[in-house]
């Protein structure tokens, strides 16, 4: 993903879906987290965080999204999976933009 799309499909979906609900991102075969969200799932689940396109980003595999959004959901947080991608299994920036242009 480009870095200002990046950042404004998840500004979007922090708008859509309220700022406290956890936003996870299926890119390829793994699930993406960003910003305040990375950090939340890094410290519940004991996942790193890099920065990658200067947003703190937590990644897991996407064998994992079932038992990590359980967990999280026990702990008492609002989850949303995002599903958008394109053939190869990228994420779709653009389609979460588009929708509210």
């Amino acid at each position: 993903m480009k870095k200002h799309s990046t950042q404004k499909a998840f500004a979007i979906m922090k708008e859509r879906r309220g700022k406290d609900t956890i936003i996870l991102f299926h890119n390829g075969d793994n699930f993406e987290a960003y910003e305040k969200d990375a950090q939340i799932i890094a410290r519940e689940l004991g996942l790193g965080i890099a920065v990658r396109e200067d947003m703190m980003t937590a990644i897991f595999p996407q064998e994992k999204q079932e038992e990590y959004s359980n967990l999280l959901l026990d702990k008492g947080y609002a989850v949303c999976i995002s599903e958008m991608r394109d053939i190869f299994g990228n994420y779709i920036t653009d389609i979460a933009i588009e929708e509210d242009e």
